[in-house]
Order: structure tokens, then C-alpha cells, then sequence
């Protein structure tokens, strides 16, 4: 995983907790159910936001990967690799 996903999630969180910490603080009337569903809130959905982030990444990066994979298999097998990569090929194309 590169550093620059890795520091755009690191943002994204730290920009999302700070925005529901102010709100939270903003509210006259907190009582402690309010404090304790805002914690769970950034401690929770926040981190899958995170983790969402990265699987963004992983998701653009996958076809990159096949099409790596399949010019080592062309190198390797010549000829006999033509199936594999039109099988490819149709699957991102469909």
C-alpha cells in the first residue's frame, strides 16, 4: 500500500473527527448518551472510513496488476497465454 493512500486516510479521519468533536462541542445540551454515541461514532465508522480509503485504492490498482501478471504469462508461455488474456480482456470490458 502506498504512503500517499495511507496519508490521505490518515487526513480523511483526522478531518472527520475534529468536524464531529466541534459539533458535539457546539451542542448546549449534552447529556451522556449524546457523548457516548458520538464516541462510538468516531471510534467505529470513522476507522471503516479509513479502511474504505484503502480499499479505493486497491480497487484502481487491480487492473494494473492483471495486466502485469498477464505480460510475465506472455513471457513465460508465448502463444499458449492468448486465452487467458482475451478471457481478461472480455472480463473488463463486460
Amino acid at each position: 500500500m502506498g504512503f500517499g493512500v495511507l496519508n490521505v486516510g490518515i487526513r480523511v479521519r483526522a478531518a472527520l473527527i475534529t468536524a464531529i468533536t466541534r459539533k458535539c462541542y457546539s451542542m448546549a445540551a449534552m447529556t451522556k448518551e449524546v457523548n457516548a454515541q458520538a464516541v462510538a461514532f468516531v471510534a467505529n465508522d470513522i476507522n471503516k472510513i479509513f479502511e474504505g480509503v484503502q480499499e479505493i485504492h486497491y480497487l484502481w490498482t487491480a487492473p494494473f496488476e492483471a495486466a502485469a501478471i498477464i505480460v510475465l504469462l506472455s513471457t513465460l508461455v508465448d502463444l499458449y497465454c492468448f486465452p487467458g488474456a482475451c478471457g481478461n480482456v472480455l472480463q473488463f470490458c463486460w
